[in-house]
């Protein structure tokens, strides 16, 4: 059980860096906004949600997995799993929140063609 905590910790933290240096070469490429809603738009978006499309797939296939591994184990396993999950979520509720608030931010300041300020903010 440790060392897939320790596999899931470092699977996690690649993932990470993988989706901060994809946004942050993508990020860099932008020079102005595109019209909302247009096809060329809809595709750069889905370009830019590739890294985390495929980091929450890889976690959601992992979390299934262990949750089967877990409920053939036992009782015991699945209150011990309960309580591991709960940290968990209470451990990644401030870079959840941190995402959603830079993606707002980031969103609404595409949205008025202001990239300076998108720029500005992500590298403070």
């Amino acid at each position: 059980m440790e060392g897939a905590a320790w596999a899931s910790d470092f699977s996690m933290l690649v993932s990470c860096i993988w989706n901060l240096a994809c946004a942050s070469r993508l990020l860099k490429q932008k020079t102005q906004a595109k019209a909302y809603c247009s096809p060329a738009s809809l595709k750069e978006y889905l370009t830019l949600a590739i890294p985390t499309i495929v980091q929450s797939s890889v976690l959601s296939i992992g979390t299934m997995a262990l949750q089967v591994i877990v409920n053939c184990a036992g009782i015991e396993y699945i209150n011990g799993y309960t309580v591991a999950t709960t940290i968990f979520n209470l451990l990644l509720l401030p870079i959840v929140a941190t995402s959603v608030g830079f993606e707002t931010f980031a969103s609404q300041n595409i949205g008025a063609k202001e990239m300076g300020r998108v720029k500005e903010g992500y590298f403070l």
